[in-house]
């Protein structure tokens, strides 16, 4: 995705974020290619991805596929980052949306604001 170097990494951003809590079921691969199904928690959300909190370091570039426990929709994503260390025992992890259910979540996101691309 070509963004803009001038702009606040706010105003380059696809949609809306959303702060949340919410427990997944995650099934990808490790970074040594461990094929792992585990529990994870959602922390940022938003139409075009999400940010969670992993008990397993995920392979960059890698698909994942999450369920909601609560509404059993599943949607592919994609592994763009991860953090460089665990913190408190779980690996930050940013994913992109690919495929699946366009709204596993089960929230109405904000309508996107003039700067969000």
């Amino acid at each position: 995705m070509a963004t803009s170097p001038g702009l606040p990494i706010a105003e380059r951003r696809r949609s809306e974020r959303v702060l949340i809590r919410m427990p997944v079921r995650l099934t990808g691969l490790t970074r040594t290619n461990k094929r792992v199904t585990e529990r994870g928690e959602a922390i940022v959300i938003s139409r075009h991805g999400a940010l969670l909190k992993t008990e397993s370091e995920l392979k960059l570039g890698s698909e994942v596929e999450l369920e909601n426990p609560v509404t059993h929709q599943a949607a592919k994503y994609r592994v763009v980052w991860t953090s460089d260390r665990p913190t408190e025992g779980r690996w930050d992890v940013g994913l992109d949306y690919l495929s699946g259910a366009p709204n596993i979540w089960g929230i109405e996101f904000p309508p996107a604001s003039s700067g969000a691309r």
